[in-house]
Order: structure tokens, then C-alpha cells, then sequence
């Protein structure tokens, strides 16, 4: 195992750490910038020398798309009112960011008299 010189890769809108360079496998961490970016990894050629000497030929490249961003939704309902605790309650979404309601499931909490969801 080899920890290669990172100075030679060009990281955009991130920082490289713990390169490893094992036979023909390279590995590294990116640390990205801000919690939404384009995380783009460049391999020139040349950059990276295993144990034997040899450099790689090809240059390379990677793009990640970086998103920390929690969606959010706003909920409305047709109902008017509260339901009972076995009854079903229409509940859509109105506008949402980042949102994908078939990944989505509503339990009703008790709170007081009414039913917070």
C-alpha cells in the first residue's frame, strides 16, 4: 500500500484526504466545501506511481453531486376537522423541495384533543 502525493489531484469545491493506492485500486476521501456542491475529482495523468514505478497513463474523473439540504413539505387537509383515532385523514402535500411522497408514512400522535401528525 502506497499513500499517494494528493498535491496532484485538482479537487473542485472539496478537499481530498487519505489517499490510498493498493495494488490497482486508489481510494481517497473528499471532504465537500458546503453542504450543497458539485464535488468534481480530477486524476491527471501521471499522478499517481504504485510500489513498482509505474504512473497511471489515463487521466480521470469523477463528479458528485453534494446535498445535505433536508427536504421540507407543507401538509394540508380536505378533512375541516380533527379525526377520531381509527378513522382515515386525507393529508397532501402542497409544496414540497426535495420531497418524494412514495417514501413517505403518516402516524397520528396524540397531544391534548386534537391529533398532531
Amino acid at each position: 500500500m502506497l499513500e499517494p502525493d494528493l498535491a496532484r489531484l485538482q479537487v473542485e469545491n472539496g478537499a481530498a484526504l487519505n489517499g490510498l493506492l493498493a495494488g490497482t485500486s486508489f481510494s481517497l476521501d473528499v471532504i465537500p466545501s458546503s453542504v450543497m456542491t458539485t464535488v468534481i475529482v480530477r486524476v491527471p495523468a501521471g499522478a499517481l506511481v504504485d510500489l513498482a514505478g509505474n504512473a497511471n497513463r489515463d487521466k480521470a474523473s469523477i463528479i458528485v453531486q453534494h446535498d445535505l439540504i433536508p427536504p421540507t413539505v407543507r401538509l394540508s387537509s380536505t378533512a375541516g376537522r380533527s379525526p377520531s383515532a381509527t378513522e382515515r385523514y386525507p393529508i397532501t402535500p402542497t409544496s414540497a423541495s426535495g420531497y418524494r411522497a412514495s417514501t413517505t408514512t403518516w402516524s397520528p400522535r396524540a397531544r391534548g384533543s386534537s391529533r398532531t401528525w
